[in-house]
């Protein structure tokens, strides 16, 4: 299983109009995988409000990975 299957990414841009994710930066997606076809893309995991199918392809180039922020702890309680 791939160490990216899971991962939240953000995304940041799109180099072409005719992406599927060209308005849909500032968005977030979890990662299905890594392209088999070309590795500087990734396979993530979208709704067909979103983007009209369940899967869609981000180059690796237009996101950021979105780092889980541990959830901090009330001491004020």
């Amino acid at each position: 299983m791939s160490k990216l299957r899971g991962r939240k990414i953000r995304i940041i841009s799109s180099d072409h109009r005719q992406n599927w994710y060209t308005d849909k930066i500032g968005q977030e997606f979890i990662i299905h995988s890594e392209c088999s076809r070309n590795r500087e893309n990734l396979i993530v995991r979208t709704t067909v409000e979103q983007a009209g199918w369940p899967y869609g392809w981000v180059s690796k180039k237009d996101c950021v990975f979105v780092e889980e922020e541990p959830e901090k702890e009330d001491n004020n309680a």
